[in-house]
């Protein structure tokens, strides 16, 4: 899986969540899943109103992940993504902001839960 066919997609504005928002949510929650190394697990992993966020744990360690709406900024999921520590897969205010990429997103998660 790779979320090549979602960059520089254009997410149509709804009220409700569209079924092409609902298809990428489903597509990054695989791609994080199956790209994570295998001591670190996906945790929590919630879809918003075009939004999404969740948790990544290792043994008693977690950080929170989160991808602003899709509708604006395009490709701001991939390019622009909060991350932090937290002290369990409940805590959305956590540790201090910071902010990755798709694909430096695993040395953040192993620099984070490695301390």
């Amino acid at each position: 899986m790779n979320m090549n066919k979602w960059i520089g997609y254009e997410f149509e504005s709804s009220s409700v969540a569209t079924e092409e928002f609902i298809n990428f949510f489903k597509d990054l929650e695989k791609y994080i899943k199956n790209n994570l190394p295998e001591d670190m697990t996906l945790v929590n992993f919630k879809r918003g109103h075009f939004h999404c966020s969740g948790f990544v744990k290792k043994d008693d360690k977690y950080v929170y992940i989160s991808f602003s709406d899709v509708r604006f900024n395009q490709d701001k999921w991939l390019n622009d993504i909060l991350i932090r520590t937290a002290e369990h897969d409940k805590d959305w205010t956590g540790g201090c902001n910071g902010y990755t990429t798709l694909s430096k997103l695993n040395k953040e998660l192993e620099r984070m839960l490695n301390r």
